[in-house]
């Protein structure tokens, strides 16, 4: 059991958390690669990437794709024109979850390194993931104009919609957030953070923030969490959809 007694909120990660996304990713990342599979080590940097911004997954690791610039360009927004058309696919039972951590009493917020611009506003509307669930939502801000766009509402997904300036695991990121929570009389103390990378448990470190992984994204086995993270049970869960049955509330 998770020792939750003392815990006011509980913060979620997006892609690979709430959001099924991790096959797409890989999918269009072999096509950015313009290959039909990797060998382990690759996959291995991949999954170990998984999380960041996308400039910075391409810089490490498919920096020596096959293709050329125009036509990886095609494949990014091929991707993108998927996702707005269909929609961010929700983890099974995350809504379900995300409901009754909410009455457990317990503040939720989700914190993802998407950009914060039409494209993402877009996607996760069609997700059929109700954003009321959320008590606030932190996504990166972008250029100008999408922080424009934003300001006038358009990519606003939640009424406490915030931007943050630098991605995770930065620890400046929380910056915003911690300030929310601050209002609320939540200390980091009292926040439980539910990743599934890298990147996550770095930020969840970086901030001294309790953390918890799922297997349902890049870091997909307890083995992985354990030889990358030193991260071993209870703080190793199967999905977000047993977390509610995992915390010791009382």
């Amino acid at each position: 059991m998770i020792d939750a007694r003392n815990l006011k909120c509980v913060i979620v990660d997006g892609d690979g958390v709430v959001f099924d996304t991790f096959a797409t990713h890989w999918k269009f990342k072999l096509k950015l690669l313009g290959v039909d599979s990797v060998d382990a080590e690759s996959e291995e940097a991949f999954r170990k990437t998984f999380g960041k911004i996308g400039r910075e997954v391409n810089a490490h690791i498919f920096a020596s794709s096959k293709l050329g610039e125009r036509e990886q360009n095609r494949i990014w927004k091929e991707w993108r024109a998927l996702e707005r058309r269909d929609g961010i696919r929700m983890m099974p039972l995350a809504d379900r979850a995300l409901a009754r951590l909410k009455m457990f009493g317990l503040k939720t917020v989700l914190c993802t390194n998407r950009a914060t611009d039409r494209h993402y506003a877009a996607a996760a509307r069609k997700s059929r993931l109700d954003f009321s669930l959320f008590d606030c939502v932190s996504t990166i801000g972008g250029s100008r104009w999408s922080r424009w766009k934003f300001r006038m509402g358009f990519s606003r997904v939640h009424p406490n919609h915030f931007i943050a300036a630098f991605p995770k695991p930065d620890a400046r990121n929380f910056i915003v957030l911690d300030l929310w929570l601050r209002q609320q009389g939540i200390s980091r103390e009292e926040v439980l953070y539910v990743g599934d990378s890298l990147v996550d448990f770095e930020f969840a470190s970086a901030t001294g923030i309790k953390f918890i992984g799922v297997l349902t994204g890049a870091v997909n086995t307890p083995e992985r969490w354990r030889d990358w993270c030193e991260l071993n049970h209870p703080n190793i869960i199967p999905s977000i959809g047993d977390l509610p049955d995992r915390m010791k509330i009382f």
